[in-house]
């Protein structure tokens, strides 16, 4: 039960979060807009096309965290499988599979595979891009070990301060401004994840 309030504060702190951060480039796309029709001719942006966007998105987000949570709870059954005795490494291989076969034929069909492409296969990975890579396939890796050992509610609370800090060191590294919203929905976020 209090796990199930823990989940709606947190919810909702992220839905601040993230609205008090859309608001903002909002503002800002606004003000830019303003600018241009200033420069070059008296329109006003279309609200209509804006409200129905936004409830395309919305949609967009409810389905996408459907499909999500459905996916965490599978991956959470499979990984904690009494009946058979497979590693984490052979589970992440068994899920892995169908996301290579898909890059390989995306690869193929977009001419990574053959000659007929001037552009090798891998073109513009530089050093940064490997950097990233590796640490996407450590985080994988690090996201199954918690799904094994914890729970699929543990990993929500450790993506969700993630949100936080990583908002924070965009605070202090690119000067973002911080907001009475943005501080109400980090409070909610950190205070259930304490609970």
């Amino acid at each position: 039960p209090i796990q199930w309030i823990c989940l709606v504060v947190l919810s909702t702190g992220v839905a601040i979060v993230v609205l008090a951060e859309q608001q903002q480039q909002q503002v800002e796309e606004e003000e830019a807009m303003v600018a241009v029709v200033a420069v070059t001719e008296n329109e006003q942006p279309n609200s209509k096309n804006h409200q129905s966007s936004l409830f395309v998105g919305l949609v967009c987000i409810i389905i996408c965290c459907l499909t999500s949570a459905s996916a965490s709870v599978y991956f959470e059954m499979v990984l904690k499988d009494v009946t058979t005795e497979v590693s984490i490494w052979m589970r992440n291989i068994q899920l892995a599979f169908f996301s290579i076969v898909i890059a390989v034929c995306q690869g193929i069909a977009q001419g990574g595979g053959g000659g007929s492409s001037s552009q090798r296969y891998l073109h513009g990975f530089n050093a940064w891009v490997w950097v990233l890579v590796a640490l996407n396939a450590g985080g994988g890796l690090l996201i199954a070990g918690v799904m094994k050992y914890a729970d699929n509610v543990l990993k929500g609370l450790a993506v969700a301060v993630s949100v936080v800090l990583s908002t924070c060191f965009s605070i202090v590294m690119f000067h973002t401004k911080l907001t009475e919203q943005f501080v109400f929905g980090a409070v909610l976020i950190l205070s259930s994840v304490y609970v």
